[in-house]
């Protein structure tokens, strides 16, 4: 009753389940664990036991030679009559040949492991078929085709594909697939006339109750764990990447205790070279518990589905944010949206634009990185000869381009007091008049303001109008930090991974579990421009299609990504500008981005320090 209970519990699970007793004997392996060992293997495709002869048909993917493969060498190769003095170890291998027939001609081809492309492949016709080998670097997948045929088999640092056809029959007499260790088979081996087990022919799952687990796998660090552990002199392990059969695995091994003895243990095996399906799995079920709870914590907050497509994230902040928008966007009227540096208040402003005016123009507009002294004409326009410089014909600012659509006027508490004046004007009156002009323009504009400023500060410190604050203030909008919404963090960098992706016309790409985790745990000064630009450079220094934490580089809270070593020594003038680059930044940081505050803090002028922020690439 208890054995048939056991076999119940470990079929229900996703995950491979071993058990063993006290001394190493196999008690108990569920299906799922046959499965990822190979002891049974899915699909309709079988072949008989055998070995390689001559005349039969032999197709080589090999992704690292020498590595994976029973040791192979160049030398092995000539069995295929291939005899290359430039092959080496590590090198990625495509091959096809007759087996043992001196006057055939093989295909081949070869690369370094730093030269290989994207994807390397071969095909043309070997002894009469079609064939078409192939390795790819993103997918970690290793291709074989045979008439049309595919065969594929996945990997995540290395391993050696087989097909052989029976040169008589022209029928697939022998095709690779997981669990080649465990049934003893390896490239090497095969090329030197060992044999191979049958596959799927109703005695592919050979017995492995009451065998012995050190035989079953190879010795390795989880043999060895597993020994100590039985032995009395090792603890558990939880959740652990390990090689098996030198493929890797997630392992976790509890000891089964009857009182302070240990009586057996239990191996659980996650499959980590299904990677791809446990990382669809894992999305399709955090979509569906956010969903779910959006339907739970949200039934007041009704926007539809479609309203924001490109303003990731479904916390109970962002919604609130996203119903407000939605509703200032019905309304028209003026809206200002807040928070800090980099948490996407331009996106928020298009997307209030494409729902409320999305036949007129979007026109955006940096106040701070306009001089004081054209922040008129840039604005407004000017006619022709209305200054020295000016065009002959004139020129349309921006409330002219924007007619009929919405400007949107980020770092609006950068606007100098005396064109506060005139910009008031044009926002109480949808007119304005271009620099040396007589007669005003008329406009129909929709006005969409930012800021990371504290705006009432300003206006009681003299430095914004108040009844400027009023007018563009009707409908305020403040987004939160990312450290506020971490839970969105993981839709915001699957968003961005794809876009990233799709900007660099490369296959997508997905973050594993521990990349994720490690993003989670970073602060995020920089809120998702700085997560933007992490994912960025992730994508780009990824070789496969899954990036790990390895390649996510987070920067220290406050300090830039590449700070210079101090300078101790040498020239005045290189500690004097190293002293310089260091207030700055110290400024900065204790003004948490916000660079008026820093100016105030340094007592700067404004413009000589944006030169010295330009001078020394702060951004």
């Amino acid at each position: 009753m208890e054995s048939k209970l056991l076999d119940t519990i470990t079929e229900i699970v996703g995950e491979g389940i071993v058990c063993v007793n006290a001394g190493g004997i196999v008690t108990h392996f569920n299906r799922k664990a046959k499965e990822i060992t190979g002891i049974v293997l899915e699909g309709g495709r079988s072949h008989p036991a055998g070995s390689i002869l001559p005349g039969d048909i032999v197709l080589i993917a090999d992704n690292m030679l020498g590595d994976d493969d029973g040791g192979m060498t160049p030398e092995d190769l000539s069995h295929l009559n291939i005899r290359d003095p430039e092959l080496r170890p590590g090198d990625v291998v495509l091959a096809a040949g007759v087996y043992h027939s001196g006057g055939s001609k093989p295909l081949y081809r070869r690369c370094g492991p730093y030269a290989m492309p994207q994807e390397l492949c071969l095909e043309g016709r070997c002894g009469g078929l079609e064939v078409r080998l192939s390795v790819s670097r993103y997918e970690k997948l290793l291709t074989i085709s045979v008439g049309g045929e595919p065969y594929h088999l996945r990997y995540l640092r290395s391993m050696a594909h087989l097909v052989v056809v029976d040169g008589g029959t022209g029928k697939v007499k022998f095709y690779q697939e997981k669990g080649c260790t465990i049934r003893h088979e390896d490239l090497k081996g095969l090329l030197e006339g060992g044999t191979f087990q049958p596959k799927n022919d109703g005695t592919t799952e050979f017995s492995v109750i009451g065998r012995d687990f050190f035989e079953l796998f190879q010795p390795c660090e989880l043999t060895q764990r597993m020994d100590r552990l039985l032995s009395g002199g090792g603890g558990a392990t939880l959740d652990e990447e390990l090689y098996i059969n030198k493929r890797l695995m997630l392992c976790s091994i509890l000891p089964v205790r009857e009182g302070n003895h240990v009586r057996g243990a239990v191996l659980k095996l996650t499959d980590l070279s299904e990677l791809h399906k446990l990382l669809d799995q894992r999305n399709e079920l955090i979509t569906k518990v956010e969903q779910a709870s959006l339907n739970v914590d949200n039934q007041a907050m009704r926007v539809p589905a479609n309203a924001f497509p490109d303003f990731a994230g479904s916390s109970p902040p962002i919604q609130r944010v996203k119903y407000l928008a939605f509703k200032a966007a019905q309304a028209r009227c003026n809206v200002i949206i807040t928070g800090e540096s980099g948490t996407g208040k331009s996106q928020l402003a298009r997307e209030i634009h494409r729902l409320s005016r999305p036949d007129g123009p979007f026109v955006e507009v940096n106040c701070s990185s306009i001089p004081r002294d054209l922040f008129e004409s840039e604005l407004f326009g000017y006619m022709g000869g209305a200054f020295t410089g000016a065009l002959s014909g004139g020129k349309p600012g921006y409330f002219e381009q924007a007619d009929g659509g919405t400007i949107f006027l980020d770092e609006i508490g950068e606007i100098p007091m005396s064109a506060q004046v005139k910009l008031l004007y044009a926002i109480q009156n949808k007119r304005f008049y271009r620099v040396g002009a007589t007669k005003p323009t008329n406009v129909d504009v929709r006005i969409l303001s930012a800021t990371n400023q504290d705006l009432w500060k300003a206006v009681r410190e003299g430095r914004f109008r108040e009844d400027l604050y009023y007018r563009i203030n009707v409908f305020s909008l403040r987004i939160p930090p990312l450290r506020e919404r971490i839970s969105d963090l993981y839709l915001l960098s699957r968003s961005l991974t794809e876009s990233v992706c799709a900007q660099y016309g490369i296959p997508p790409k997905k973050l594993s579990g521990s990349a994720v985790e490690k993003l989670l745990q970073h602060t995020w000064p920089g809120n998702i421009r700085e997560l933007g630009n992490v994912i960025e450079r992730a994508v780009a220094v990824c070789e496969s299609s899954i990036i790990g934490p390895e390649e996510i580089e987070l920067s220290p809270v406050g300090a830039r990504p590449t700070e210079a070593a101090p300078v101790l020594s040498g020239p005045l003038k290189a500690q004097l500008e190293y002293a310089e680059e260091q207030a700055l930044l110290r400024a900065l940081a204790a003004a948490e981005g916000d660079k008026r505050r820093a100016m105030e803090l340094l007592e700067m002028k404004k413009s000589s320090f944006y030169e010295r922020l330009q001078h020394y690439g702060i951004k």
